[in-house]
């Protein structure tokens, strides 16, 4: 069987996920902020672990399926969204954060 390089956005997407959750949770234990996903907010309501859980399962099950579906889709296709799908969480962090709307 032979290896395949995983997708390089799935890699940065992961990355992005990752600073998210750690900056989430300093912020959120020192005071300075809320979690703005309500979703999140339930997570992080049970415990810093029960959000830390739940924010990996988030995102690494969709990496995991994309990472799948490889060898059936087109990976240029697979490639331009995952690219896509970077700017528009970095977006959305950057209007939550800022609060612009």
């Amino acid at each position: 069987m032979k290896c395949q390089k995983v997708y390089w956005q799935n890699v940065v997407m992961a990355i992005i996920c990752l600073v998210d959750m750690i900056y989430t949770c300093i912020v959120v234990q020192s005071g300075v902020a809320v979690e703005a996903n309500p979703i999140m907010a339930f997570f992080l309501d049970k415990g810093l672990l029960a959000f830390i859980w739940a924010k990996t399962i988030s995102f690494m099950i969709p990496i995991a399926i994309i990472e799948g579906m490889r060898p059936y889709k087109n990976p240029a296709l697979i490639s331009r969204i995952l690219t896509c799908g970077i700017i528009a969480y970095l977006a959305v962090y950057v209007i939550g954060s800022l609060k612009l709307l």
